[in-house]
């Protein structure tokens, strides 16, 4: 029966491991979970209160000694994880855990996967992939390995109302129809009435409706501008952002924040967007809408 409970708890193990390997991956170590079990003995570096696992896996590969940690399953009212950093490590084999219903163990695992050989540059952590990685860099660095740093400070346009971003490069996730291209989404865009109705629109009313803007290459974003249709009254008066580097994976600004939209047709309504966000591909995300959802764009910061 021992014997029988062994291996049901090796089984998790593995299984968690292979999952948890999509994001638990630091420079040249993988971090392995042991579900609902606590190192009891653990000798305390540092305990430290996170937005999630990511900000503690980094937080312990820079620490030397930092060999394993304790993390909380939930986080605390304040949004905050429960990190605790500990000098020894145990081996699921060891018998030092106990059960828990507050905690998860994580233990070092080196040289394993395509982060076994360091790729990650500026400070960046790497992140195992199947047959691939991701590099998660730190403010002001991005790239497939943190090799750009976009430490500047300028908050200029980026290039849709002049025009330096081409249409091509605009694009939605659906569009009403010939008079409501993406190309048409730009701030202060003039209507004409023979071919075009002014701004972009979605073909259906859904909170799955984006329009994306290809920055042509990495940059640094600290604002945004948006404005109704120039001919009717119809806007957004709400939105969420999304950004990616590669345009596949994308990540939603600030776990969701929702920024103030526009009241009538033509004021431009410009939100800054603190902390920057550092990416190529940006989308808009109505939330909710004025009678239809109809929208022109300006993207500021600088590359």
């Amino acid at each position: 029966m021992a014997f029988e409970s062994e291996i049901t708890f090796l089984s998790l193990l593995v299984s968690f491991f292979i999952r948890f390997c999509e994001s638990g991956c630091s420079e040249g170590l993988y971090f392995d979970k042991l579900p609902f079990r606590k190192f009891q003995l653990g000798n305390v570096i540092q305990t430290i209160f996170v937005e999630d696992e990511i900000d503690c896996f980094i937080t312990c590969s820079r620490l030397p000694k930092c060999l394993s940690m304790n993390i909380a399953d939930q986080k605390k009212q304040d949004g905050l994880l429960e990190c605790i950093l500990l000098r020894e490590l145990a081996m699921p084999s060891s018998g030092l855990f106990m059960l828990s219903q507050i905690y998860h163990y994580y233990f070092r695992r080196f040289g394993e996967g395509m982060c076994a050989t360091p790729r990650c540059k500026n400070g960046g952590v790497c992140i195992t992939l199947v047959n691939d990685y991701r590099c998660h860099c730190r403010q002001t660095f991005a790239g497939k390995e943190c090799e750009l740093n976009l430490s500047c400070n300028a908050s200029s346009a980026l290039g849709m109302e002049d025009g330096t971003i081409p249409d091509q490069q605009l694009t939605a996730s659906t569009t009403y129809d010939g008079r409501y291209l993406p190309a048409y989404g730009r701030l202060n865009f003039k209507a004409n009435v023979s071919y075009n109705s002014g701004s972009w629109a979605p073909k259906t009313l859904d909170f799955n409706q984006w329009f994306q803007v290809d920055l042509g290459s990495v940059a640094k974003v600290t604002g945004v501008a948006t404005q109704g249709n120039p001919i009717y009254a119809t806007w957004i008066t709400s939105y969420g952002l999304q950004y990616s580097v590669d345009n596949s994976h994308y990540e939603d600004y600030e776990k969701g924040k929702i920024f103030s939209g526009n009241s009538d047709q033509n004021t431009v309504v410009k939100n800054n967007v603190n902390p920057a966000i550092i990416a190529r591909y940006i989308r808009i995300r109505p939330k909710t809408w004025y009678r239809y959802i109809r929208t022109r764009v300006e993207l500021y910061g600088c590359k």
